[in-house]
């Protein structure tokens, strides 16, 4: 019975995790981005060069309602673009293995407001692409007339 409890409790843990992005559906569009390791001396890093690709475009990023998810295979941190609030690292495999079923070394996922994958890249995603596709989407095309 003990042992029971125990399984339990580890799966509701790792259940709960996986489960951590559906508190942003309708708030926010996310953006994973998922590499096996960014520590390698591969060149082009595609990892690093896509953070820096992110980071120097942040305030087009938090216009569109991004949050990104940097994923490794233990660990993933969260960048909300609006607020510039930056998680420290959080000890997890579950969104890895969750985004992470191809095996591609790199990968980057553009999850809609509705909680839908929109776009899926296995290379350098350069935010003017990111933002074509977010500002032909429909829910982005009424929020700009919004804002007129």
């Amino acid at each position: 019975m003990k042992y029971n409890f125990i399984l339990f409790f580890i799966l509701l843990i790792h259940y709960s995790n996986a489960q951590d992005l559906s508190k942003h559906q309708w708030n926010d569009r996310i953006l994973l981005v998922i590499s096996e390791d960014f520590k390698t001396d591969q060149i082009p890093n595609t990892y690093l060069n896509q953070v820096n690709e992110l980071q120097n475009h942040i305030d087009g990023l938090a216009d569109r309602k991004i949050v990104i998810y940097y994923i490794l295979p233990n660990e993933y941190r969260c960048v909300n673009t609006r607020n510039r609030n930056e998680t420290s690292w959080i000890k997890s495999d579950s969104l890895f293995s969750l985004y992470h079923q191809e095996k591609t070394p790199f990968k980057v996922v553009l999850i809609g407001l509705d909680g839908s994958i929109k776009e899926t890249r296995t290379n350098l995603f350069s935010t003017q692409e990111l933002f074509t596709i977010i500002d032909g989407m429909s829910m982005r095309k009424a929020e700009i007339r919004r804002k007129n």
